[in-house]
């Protein structure tokens, strides 16, 4: 799963933007393994601010499209 440092950067991500490649590059975004456990700390204009809660990334925030995120 593909995560934005802002909510703006993660629309792009929900509408594919040819831009990805260089938010990528940027530093903007970074991933994390599907089925990685979050906590969904807001949500607005059809994308979500999470905090992971597991892995190499755990602590970190981060914005993700809704529909990327599972209830488990």
């Amino acid at each position: 799963m593909i995560v934005a440092s802002n909510q703006f950067q993660a629309q792009e991500i929900g509408r594919r933007s040819r831009r990805l490649g260089e938010l990528i590059q940027g530093g903007s975004l970074f991933s994390i393994s599907n089925g990685t456990a979050v906590a969904v700390e807001e949500q607005m204009d059809g994308v979500a601010k999470v905090r992971i809660l597991q892995g190499a990334m755990a602590g970190k925030q981060g914005w993700v499209p809704n529909a990327e995120i599972s209830a488990k």
